[in-house]
């Protein structure tokens, strides 16, 4: 493995996951009923959007082509997440907002724990990695007050 083997690979899989997150945070954008909840999930699909981009141009630095498949099978997941259990034949239920939210949360994580790692490897510039990680983080901060309001409506005895 040469050694720029390891970082194409790290970022291949970050691309794939930030695609279908970003496809699941404008999923939950369109679904949000709660008052700011709708542009706080655009925000968040947005910073995933700028993150992929961001990773894409830096796997091009190193020789690498963007994850066709790879991004194929995450849209694909997303896409199926959609038919994920949730005590309802058709429609949407209580579980699934906070199933959705929890994987959001999820994945921003993901994502600051990428940046920071790029940062602790000193593979990407300091003016480029600078802030991203805190930004993911306030945003999972801020989605994740609306977790308490899903967990009670979703898994609390009637």
């Amino acid at each position: 493995m040469d050694d720029r083997t390891a970082l194409r690979i790290y970022l291949s899989e970050r691309i794939a996951v930030l695609r279908g997150g970003r496809r699941l945070a404008q999923r939950m954008r369109d679904s949000a009923t709660e008052p700011g909840m709708g542009a706080l999930l655009a925000g968040t699909a947005e910073a995933l959007r700028d993150d992929e981009e961001t990773f894409t141009s830096f796997l091009r630095q190193v020789g690498a082509a963007p994850p066709r498949l790879r991004i194929a099978a995450a849209v694909v997941g997303e896409r199926l997440g959609v038919l994920k259990l949730n005590g309802r034949i058709a429609g949407r239920s209580p579980l699934s907002d906070l199933q959705e939210l929890d994987a959001a949360l999820a994945l921003l994580e993901l994502t600051a724990s990428a940046w920071a790692a790029l940062d602790d490897a000193g593979v990407a510039a300091p003016d480029v990695v600078d802030g991203r990680e805190a930004r993911l983080r306030d945003l999972a901060d801020r989605l994740a007050v609306h977790r308490r309001t899903r967990a009670v409506r979703a898994l609390a005895p009637a």
